[in-house]
């Protein structure tokens, strides 16, 4: 039951990733994404490898369907999903990863979590301001853009972050 209420909640957040993507454009300067948020929350047994192919197949098709620009998404979340497990290492802990167990906010508190959501949010959203701004904008407007949908996004991962990894029952 558990892992039908994770599968659950992992396509209705990506469904409203699709949706943020396509129909909420706040401006220039803002791009809300979830999509860290559900590669962090991928469940620590996973392999790198799965992790990889799994931020590639949920990037490709949000660019495919909502963003229209091939790759962008794509091109950011594999970093971040490739450093998942370093960011759950060091910020929340070594033997999370190495027994495979899972985290919360409960468990590991809101500090340790948003701390490796925060690094894999600024990994992803780096590389995507860049590729989408390169050659166009200054480095003012880059900077201006990563910081302020970094804060954005990272507002709405948290509570993502919060539904994908709950309590755990006892």
């Amino acid at each position: 039951m558990n892992n039908l209420r994770y599968i659950s909640c992992f396509v209705l957040i990506f469904l409203l990733q699709l949706a943020l993507t396509k129909y909420c454009q706040i401006g220039s300067y803002i791009y809300i994404c979830l999509l860290p948020a559900l590669i962090l929350s991928l469940p620590t047994s996973y392999s790198g490898w799965y992790d990889m192919l799994i931020a590639f197949i949920c990037a490709i098709i949000v660019d495919g369907f909502a963003d229209g620009q091939w790759g962008m998404n794509a091109a950011a979340l594999i970093p971040a999903a490739a450093l998942r497990k370093s960011f759950i290492s060091i910020f929340i802990g070594s033997e999370l990863v190495e027994r495979g167990y899972s985290f919360s906010f409960y468990t590991n508190g809101i500090g340790k979590v948003g701390a490796a959501m925060l690094a894999t949010m600024l990994v992803y959203m780096s590389i995507y301001v860049f590729l989408d701004c390169a050659g166009v904008r200054s480095w003012g407007f880059m900077a201006m853009r990563l910081l302020l949908s970094s804060l954005v996004s990272m507002i709405f991962s948290m509570i993502a972050i919060n539904i994908l990894c709950p309590r755990p029952k006892r």
